[in-house]
């Protein structure tokens, strides 16, 4: 699998994404340089999709047309009527690219922030398993595995999926850091049925009650 340009990935946060971003957000200046990289990312994003069109794309194995429609669809700041109504009924919390994040502003706040990347959360929680489905999937494993590769930072460290934040091994997972952005992706999960709760707390942990129905 070849390498991505690094204007392909998205930005990772210059700051940790926990509690203390809110207690103490970092300077105006760094918020809005991160903001501007990510407007950046995603009109990058756009030009790429729209030049590879309906082509074969040699860096990113998986990127069939229906990939790029899905991840175009995503990328835009609003949706029709019909996507929108998918995206209500669905368990995943997804949703448009936050429009309020298109323009500059001076002095942003965190929740700006915090906005666009609950977005990138949410798409990555439904890429994370829409494929592991009974019947037919809307999306195939190795087309959700090639647009995560946009969704992910550059960067090779060990990071949180969901917050991009850099942990230590053992404080990795969304469950032993007290993932910030983690009530927002499992804002819509469905409930988990009393059976469930009574299995061993580290078999579910990291895991959706409804992968254990299969």
């Amino acid at each position: 699998m070849n390498a991505l340009h690094a204007e392909l990935r998205f930005p990772k946060p210059p700051f940790r994404i926990d509690r203390y971003l809110v207690e103490l957000p970092p300077p105006d200046h760094s918020l809005a340089t991160y903001l501007d990289q990510i407007r950046k990312w995603r009109l990058t994003m756009l030009e790429f999709l729209e030049k590879s069109g309906g082509r074969p794309v040699p860096e990113v194995e998986g990127l069939s047309e229906r990939a790029r429609m899905t991840l175009a669809t995503f990328l835009a700041s609003s949706w029709t009527q019909e996507v929108t109504q998918y995206a209500v009924r669905s368990p995943y919390n997804i949703r448009a690219f936050p429009g309020t994040a298109l323009e500059a502003v001076s002095h942003p706040k965190v929740d700006l922030v915090l906005e666009v990347l609950r977005w990138r959360a949410g798409v990555a929680d439904y890429l994370s398993d829409v494929w592991d489905v009974m019947g037919e999937p809307e999306l195939e494993l190795d087309e959700c595995l090639a647009i995560s590769r946009f969704l992910d930072p550059a960067s090779g460290a060990r990071i949180c999926r969901v917050c991009l934040t850099e942990f230590a091994p053992d404080k990795l997972n969304v469950y032993d850091h007290g993932c910030l952005l983690l009530a927002h992706v499992q804002a819509k999960w469905p409930v988990v049925p009393k059976r469930f709760l009574r299995r061993n707390a580290m078999l579910m942990k990291g895991k959706k009650w409804w992968q254990f129905w299969k």
